[in-house]
């Protein structure tokens, strides 16, 4: 039990040290300033990535748009969320423009009005964004070794639809 107990603590205190040295978010100049200073900058590799990741992106929703249409389904993007959502978290915000050629892809494929396909694919764009965010924030850790970890997935990456 003591190791356990020393973990938790070193735990804490990286979090304690993490929120020390990170800016506090005011407003949406302030959000961008705090995913640009935690995304340095950016290599033809990730760029690179990034196009694949909205590739896929592109890929998983219309696959998951044909299985609704053959089999019948409650929602479609839940996939594809959970891509945008796994780059954004695990790749940094370098991530975000690929994910936003993704999502703009299908829902010009979906059609309608030029200057709400661009709308509804900036909003989509920023649920992962968000989501991210807040699940650092709270001090998520992807191994979902904590049961508060499990809580904070479960409440800010399911519920960030509702949100945004």
């Amino acid at each position: 039990m003591k190791g356990t107990a020393k973990d938790a603590s070193s735990a804490a205190s990286a979090q304690a040290a993490d929120a020390a040295n990170t800016p506090q978010v005011k407003g949406l100049r302030g959000l961008m300033e705090r995913v640009i200073a935690e995304s340095g900058r950016p290599s033809l590799r990730s760029l690179g990535i990034s196009l694949i990741v909205g590739a896929l992106y592109y890929s998983v929703s219309r696959y998951s748009i044909h299985l609704q249409h053959v089999a019948g389904g409650v929602s479609v993007n839940w996939p594809a969320a959970g891509v945008a959502l796994a780059a954004v978290y695990l790749g940094g915000m370098w991530m975000v423009p690929g994910v936003y050629l993704g999502v703009l892809a299908v829902d010009l494929t979906m059609g309608g009005q030029p200057w709400a396909i661009v709308i509804t694919s900036f909003a989509s764009t920023l649920e992962p964004v968000l989501a991210t965010v807040l699940l650092r924030r709270v001090g998520f850790d992807r191994k979902l070794r904590r049961f508060s970890d499990v809580i904070a997935f479960v409440a800010i990456a399911v519920d960030r639809k509702s949100v945004v």
